[in-house]
Protein backbone atom coordinates (compact mmCIF):
# COMPACT_ATOMS: atom_id res chain seq x y z
CA UNK A 1 0.00 0.00 0.00
CA UNK A 2 1.67 3.46 -0.82
CA UNK A 3 1.22 6.35 1.36
CA UNK A 4 0.63 9.59 0.03
CA UNK A 5 1.29 13.22 1.44
CA UNK A 6 -2.04 14.79 2.79
CA UNK A 7 -2.31 18.46 2.87
CA UNK A 8 -2.51 20.71 6.37
CA UNK A 9 -5.11 22.25 4.68
CA UNK A 10 -6.92 19.12 3.69
CA UNK A 11 -6.84 17.83 7.55
CA UNK A 12 -4.25 17.04 10.39
CA UNK A 13 -3.45 14.46 12.48
CA UNK A 14 -6.10 13.14 14.72
CA UNK A 15 -3.90 12.10 17.52
CA UNK A 16 -0.59 13.20 19.04
CA UNK A 17 1.51 10.86 17.30
CA UNK A 18 4.90 11.33 15.16
CA UNK A 19 4.21 11.99 11.59
CA UNK A 20 6.36 12.83 8.55
CA UNK A 21 6.13 16.47 7.57
CA UNK A 22 6.66 18.61 4.61
CA UNK A 23 8.32 22.02 5.07
CA UNK A 24 9.55 24.84 4.02
CA UNK A 25 11.50 27.98 5.41
CA UNK A 26 8.92 31.01 5.07
CA UNK A 27 11.50 33.21 3.53
CA UNK A 28 12.71 30.38 1.38
CA UNK A 29 11.35 27.99 -1.61
CA UNK A 30 13.15 25.60 -0.03
CA UNK A 31 11.66 22.17 0.99
CA UNK A 32 12.64 19.65 3.30
CA UNK A 33 10.84 16.86 5.37
CA UNK A 34 11.25 16.13 8.98
CA UNK A 35 9.88 13.99 11.65
CA UNK A 36 6.93 16.17 13.79
CA UNK A 37 4.17 15.69 16.00
CA UNK A 38 1.27 17.43 16.05
CA UNK A 39 -1.03 18.16 19.32
CA UNK A 40 -4.77 18.25 18.55
CA UNK A 41 -5.53 19.35 21.72
CA UNK A 42 -3.71 22.51 21.65
CA UNK A 43 -4.02 22.74 17.56
CA UNK A 44 -0.09 22.92 17.01
CA UNK A 45 3.08 21.23 15.99
CA UNK A 46 5.73 20.32 18.60
CA UNK A 47 8.88 21.19 18.79
CA UNK A 48 8.84 22.63 15.05
CA UNK A 49 10.66 26.30 14.33
CA UNK A 50 8.90 28.96 13.98
CA UNK A 51 10.58 29.95 10.87
CA UNK A 52 9.04 26.82 8.70
CA UNK A 53 5.78 26.33 7.23
CA UNK A 54 4.18 23.12 7.73
CA UNK A 55 2.82 21.92 4.21
CA UNK A 56 2.08 18.49 4.30
CA UNK A 57 2.67 15.40 6.28
CA UNK A 58 1.79 11.79 5.88
CA UNK A 59 2.19 8.76 9.02
CA UNK A 60 4.90 6.43 9.57
CA UNK A 61 5.26 3.23 8.68
CA UNK A 62 5.19 0.46 10.96
CA UNK A 63 8.60 -0.65 12.14
CA UNK A 64 9.69 -4.09 11.00
CA UNK A 65 8.39 -6.99 13.05
CA UNK A 66 12.27 -8.60 13.84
Amino acid sequence: MEMEWISVEDRLPDNERRVAIVYKYKDSNIVKTYIGEYNPFEKRWINTLDDITITHWMPLPKPPEQ
